[in-house]
C-alpha cells in the first residue's frame, strides 16, 4: 500500500516549465559557488526548498552529497527548524554521513534527529552493515547521539550484542554516542550499558523523557562548573600576562625584550607563549631584526601543541623570510592534523609558491575539506613558478584522477593549466559546457597553457570574451596583435576593457604600422571616432621618428579629421602646425585650409587660398557642421573680399 500511495503522488507532480528549470540551474550555480557569501548561496537553496519540486531538490540533494563543509553548511542551515522537509532530501543527508568532514557531523545529525521517522531507520541501515567502512558507520553511530530517542538508544545498544561480535572502534563509537545520548556517566564500557538497558527498556515514555532531561541538565551543571575553573585558570594567566606586560614594557628596550623573548616562548602556558610570539611579530612589524636563536625557536613552534601557536609560527616564519621557511612550512604540512593549521600553511604556501612543495600538497586533495585551499597552492606554482613539464604532469594527472574534476572549477582549471595532447578535446568541451564557473576556470587554464586559439574561437561567447581578449593581446608580432585584438568585437559589457586592449596595442606601433591600423579602423564599424583619436594621438608622438614624409603627412592630416569630427577644433588647429612648414598638396592642403577657417586663423586660411571662391564654398560645408562659425566668417569673407565680391 505505502509503494502504490508514493506512486500516485510521483505520478500527479508537474513537470517544471522552461522558466523554472531555467530558474533551477542558476540558483544551483549560485549554491554551489564559494566564491558567494554564505548568506547569498542560503537564499539560493531557500527558493529551491520552497519550489517543493523533486527537480529543484536535486541541487540541494547533490550539495549535502558533496562532501563539502562549505556546501553542506549552507543547506543544512535552510533546512534546520523546518518541520516538514521532502524525504529525498533527508535521505541525501543520510548519505552525506559518508563524506561529511568530522566538524560537520554534529549539525548534520541535528537536522536529521528532526526528522527520527525518516532518517532513522536509514542510518540504521548504515550502522548495522558490517561491510560498509568502518570510517562511516563511525559517523553514523556518532550522529545517532544527536537523537537521544528510545529509537536511538536500540540501534546503539544492539552494536553492543556480544553475538554480533564487533570490533573495538565500533563498540567505542557506540559507548560514546550512548553516552551523548542519555547523558550518563558511563564511557567504553559495554556490560554497563547492557545492565543499564535491561532496565530502561521498559520504562514508559513519559518517564524515558523525564530521565533524559534530567541528565542533560545535570550535564549542564557539569560544563557551567568546568567553565568557571577555566575562568579561575584564565584569571591566573591574566595574572602572568600582566606580571609579563610590567616586565617588558615599557621599562626595556629592544635588546631587552629579545633577550628576555626565548624564555617566553618557552614558557609552559599557552597564552604566555603566544605573548612572545605577538611580540615577535610587533618586531618585524617595527622592522627590527630577529636573532638566529629567536629564529630556530620560532621554528620549533610550528610543532607547539596549541593548533593556533602553530598558526601563528607559521605566520611569523613567513614574515622572516629565513632560508627554508617553505621547507619548514611544507614538512609540517604532511604531519599536521588540525584543519585550521592545515588551511593556514596552505595560505603561505600559496602566497610563496615553488615547485617543490607539490609532493607535500597533493594528498591534501584527497581530503574534500582541503581541496580547494589545496588547489589554490597548485594553481599559483603553474602560473607563477614555472614548474617544469614533469612537475605539470604529476600535477595533472593527479587531479584528472578525481571523478568530480570536470564539475570542479579549481580542479578543472588545474587540468587544463596543465592540459597534456590527450585531453584536450575533453578539456575544450568544457568550454562550452552549461556550468559557467567550470567554463570561466577552464579558460583561465587553457590561457596560463598558452592554448589561446580555442579561446578566440569563442569571443562571441559573452562570459569567456575577456579570456578570448587575452589570448588575442598573447598574438606574435606588433601589427597582428593589434589586428586580432580589433577583430573581437566587443559585447557592450566588455567595451571599456576592449578598448584598453586596443590602445595597448597600438602603443607597440611604428608609424607606417600605425597608418595599416587605421585603415583597419575605419573600416571596422564598430570603432567609434573617440578611439580612432586616442590611438592617432600616436602619430604626433612618433613625427619626430617617422622617415617616411608622406606616411607623417597621411597620419597628422588623418588626426586632425577625427578631432574635427570630434568638434575639438583647437586641438585640430595645434595638430596641423606640425605641417606648418612644408607645402601641402591635395587633401592635406584643404584640411589645413579647412581648420584654420573654422578657428579663425584667417591669415593661415589665406596662405592656403587667396581667391573667394573657395572661401565661399567652405562657407557650405561649414555651416552644415559647425553653423556657429558661420557668422564669423561671412563677416571676414565681406571684410576680406569686398572689392572682388561686388565685381
Amino acid at each position: 500500500m505505502p509503494e502504490a500511495v508514493a506512486a500516485v503522488e510521483t505520478a500527479s507532480i508537474q513537470p517544471l516549465s522552461e522558466k523554472d528549470r531555467e530558474d533551477v540551474a542558476w540558483l544551483g550555480s549560485i549554491l554551489k559557488n564559494p566564491a558567494n557569501e554564505d548568506e547569498t548561496r542560503a537564499g539560493a537553496a531557500t527558493r529551491l526548498l520552497n519550489m517543493n519540486h523533486p527537480e529543484a531538490m536535486e541541487p540541494l540533494e547533490r550539495a549535502l552529497r558533496s562532501g563539502d563543509e562549505s556546501h553542506i553548511r549552507v543547506v543544512l542551515s535552510v533546512m534546520r527548524g523546518r518541520m516538514i522537509l521532502p524525504r529525498e532530501l533527508l535521505l541525501a543527508g543520510v548519505e552525506a554521513i559518508r563524506d561529511v568532514p568530522e566538524s560537520g557531523i554534529e549539525p548534520l545529525a541535528v537536522v536529521l534527529a528532526q526528522h527520527e521517522r525518516t532518517t532513522l531507520p536509514a542510518l540504521a541501515e548504515l550502522v548495522r552493515d558490517k561491510d560498509e567502512e568502518t570510517s562511516v558507520r563511525r559517523k553514523a553511530i556518532e550522529s545517532l547521539g544527536s537523537f537521544r530517542s528510545r529509537g536511538a538508544a536500540v540501534e546503539l545498544i544492539g552494536l553492543l550484542d556480544p553475538a554480533r561480535d564487533e570490533s573495538e572502534a565500533i563498540i567505542e563509537a557506540a559507548c560514546l554516542s550512548l553516552k551523548r545520548a542519555t547523558g550518563l556517566p558511563y564511557e567504553v564500557e559495554p556490560e554497563r550499558w547492557r545492565a543499564w538497558w535491561e532496565q530502561a527498556r521498559d520504562l514508559p515514555d513519559e518517564e524515558w523523557l523525564t530521565n533524559m532531561v534530567q541528565r542533560l541538565a545535570e550535564q549542564l551543571l557539569a560544563k557551567e562548573r568546568e567553565i568557571q575553573k577555566q575562568r579561575e585558570r584564565a584569571a591566573r594567566i591574566e595574572r602572568r600576562l600582566a606580571e609579563t606586560y610590567r616586565d617588558l614594557f615599557p621599562r626595556h628596550s629592544i635588546d631587552e625584550q629579545i633577550r628576555a623573548l626565548p624564555e617566553l616562548l618557552d614558557d609552559a602556558l599557552p597564552t604566555v607563549r603566544g605573548f612572545a610570539l605577538d611580540t615577535v611579530s610587533r618586531l618585524l612589524r617595527d622592522s627590527v631584526r630577529i636573532p638566529e636563536e629567536l629564529q630556530q625557536k620560532i621554528i620549533a613552534h610550528l610543532n607547539d601543541d596549541e593548533p593556533v601557536l602553530r598558526i601563528q609560527a607559521a605566520q611569523i616564519l613567513d614574515q622572516l623570510n629565513v632560508d627554508g621557511a617553505v621547507e619548514h612550512l611544507s614538512t609540517r604540512l604532511q604531519e599536521e592534523t588540525q584543519p585550521e593549521v592545515v588551511t593556514g600553511i596552505l595560505e603561505l604556501l600559496r602566497r610563496r609558491p615553488v615547485a617543490h612543495v607539490i609532493p607535500a600538497v597533493l594528498p591534501r586533495l584527497e581530503q574534500s575539506e582541503f581541496r580547494e585551499p589545496a588547489a589554490r597552492v597548485l594553481w599559483a606554482i603553474v602560473r607563477e613558478a614555472n614548474p617544469d613539464e614533469v612537475d605539470r604532469q604529476t600535477i595533472h594527472d593527479a587531479v584528472r584522477a578525481h571523478e568530480d574534476w570536470t564539475r570542479t572549477p579549481t580542479l578543472a582549471r588545474l587540468v587544463a593549466a596543465t592540459l597534456a595532447n590527450g585531453d584536450l578535446e575533453i578539456v575544450e568541451a568544457l568550454l562550452d559546457a552549461d556550468d559557467v564557473p567550470v567554463r570561466l576556470a577552464v579558460a583561465e587554464g587553457m590561457l596560463v597553457r598558452g592554448l589561446l586559439q580555442p579561446l578566440l574561437d569563442r569571443a562571441s561567447d559573452p562570459e569567456l570574451y575577456p579570456f578570448a581578449l587575452r589570448a588575442a593581446e598573447r598574438t606574435e608580432g606588433d601589427a597582428a596583435r593589434f589586428r586580432a585584438v580589433v577583430r573581437l568585437a566587443p559585447p557592450e559589457a566588455h567595451e571599456p576593457r576592449w578598448r584598453e586592449a586596443v590602445l595597448r596595442a597600438a602603443a607597440r606601433l611604428d608609424g607606417e604600422a600605425l597608418l595599416d591600423a587605421d585603415n583597419q579602423l575605419i573600416a571596422t564599424a564598430y570603432v567609434t571616432e573617440s578611439l580612432r583619436a586616442e590611438i592617432l594621438q600616436r602619430s604626433v608622438d612618433l613625427y619626430p621618428e617617422i622617415e617616411d614624409e608622406d606616411v607623417r603627412q597621411q597620419l597628422v592630416v588623418r588626426y586632425a579629421q577625427t578631432l574635427l569630427r570630434l568638434n575639438d577644433l583647437a586641438r585640430a588647429h595645434e595638430v596641423m602646425q606640425l605641417l606648418n612648414e612644408r607645402p601641402l598638396e591635395g587633401m592635406a592642403r584643404e584640411v589645413r585650409f579647412e581648420v584654420a577657417l573654422l578657428v579663425g586663423d584667417y591669415s593661415a586660411a589665406a596662405a592656403v587660398h587667396s581667391q573667394p571662391g573657395a572661401w565661399l564654398e567652405a562657407v557650405d560645408r561649414i555651416e552644415a557642421s559647425w553653423p556657429d562659425r558661420v557668422r564669423d566668417l561671412v563677416a571676414h569673407i565681406q571684410e576680406r573680399f569686398q572689392g572682388q565680391l561686388n565685381e
